[in-house]
């Protein structure tokens, strides 16, 4: 299959939530990313490259604003993403019956000077967690708080509606509005 029949498949055949998917599952490889620098501006370049392939995959304005991206995908923003993982790892790490994953975390989070510990430190300042509380803690709790502290309520609203329009913009359906009207009122709504 060359990249020009490819692009139509995706174009046509392929609900906006199912294009997200696949991208999530084939290119975005996360594996390691627990260990990336997430108090470093280098972890920047990551987030502008996903923000591009959102707004190519979507076919949205190249103006469209980054904080409404993760709405339009109707997913967690993708620094959250990281961050969660990290915690998940950290947290399962913690509590594991491995004496020696549980010694090597312990070192990291107590002090080592590491990247790990440089990252537990960021998120932590970041999300507000207590080191002393975190591993008596439900991770689903901490979960929830982190993800609730990215939430905007005014962008999903604004998103449910581009999201509509963007699958009648794909679909081809037609019955109220051109395919042109319809490409001003997502660009009005991802730019203003």
């Amino acid at each position: 299959m060359n990249l020009q029949s490819s692009k139509s498949i995706m174009s046509k055949n392929f609900s906006n939530a199912t294009k997200y998917k696949l991208l999530k599952s084939y290119c975005m490889p996360l594996y390691g990313s627990q260990l990336w620098k997430y108090y470093d501006n280098s972890i920047e370049r990551f987030y502008v490259t996903w923000r591009k392939s959102i707004r190519r995959l979507f076919n949205l304005p190249f103006q469209t604003h980054c904080n409404i991206l993760n709405y339009i995908c109707n997913d967690v923003p993708i620094d959250v993403q990281l961050h969660g993982r990290l915690l998940k790892f950290l947290h399962t790490s913690m509590t594991s019956n491995n004496i020696c994953l549980k010694t090597c975390i312990s070192m990291a989070f107590n002090g080592s000077q590491s990247i790990m510990c440089n990252n537990i430190n960021f998120l932590f300042h970041k999300y507000g967690i207590i080191k002393d509380t975190f591993c008596s803690t439900n991770y689903n709790s901490i979960r929830k708080d982190i993800r609730s502290q990215s939430y905007i309520h005014n962008l999903d609203i604004s998103a449910n509606v581009i999201r509509e329009l963007l699958e009648f913009r794909d679909t081809n359906d037609y019955n109220i509005f051109t395919k042109e009207e319809l490409n001003d009122l997502i660009e009005f709504l991802c730019t203003k």
